[in-house]
């Protein structure tokens, strides 16, 4: 939902290496090669990279309660959390 500029999000589960994407449209290889086989590549080595515009590590890296983009320049605040929410949940 959109409010006064922000978007306000609620989700309660596990979210981890956020990608935002304008004007691409993923081919089933494409797919393959983001996600490498359960195993997120880096957006930037993506053949479809020109169209990334965002990419959030959420947590690695970051320092409560920033959410760093590291590929733009739109950080995200974390509200409703504390630094302890920060989990390693790796495959």
């Amino acid at each position: 939902a959109r409010h006064s500029g922000n978007f306000d999000l609620e989700f309660d589960g596990h979210i981890d290496e956020v990608t935002v994407w304008l004007g691409a449209a993923f081919s089933a290889a494409e797919v393959t090669e983001l996600y490498n086989s359960g195993s997120p590549a880096d957006p930037n080595d993506h053949s479809q990279v020109g169209n990334l515009t965002a990419w959030y590590r959420m947590g690695d890296g970051d320092t409560f309660s920033t959410i760093t983009d590291n590929v733009g320049s739109v950080d995200l605040t974390m509200v409703n959390m504390e630094s302890g929410d920060f989990t390693a949940d790796v495959p």
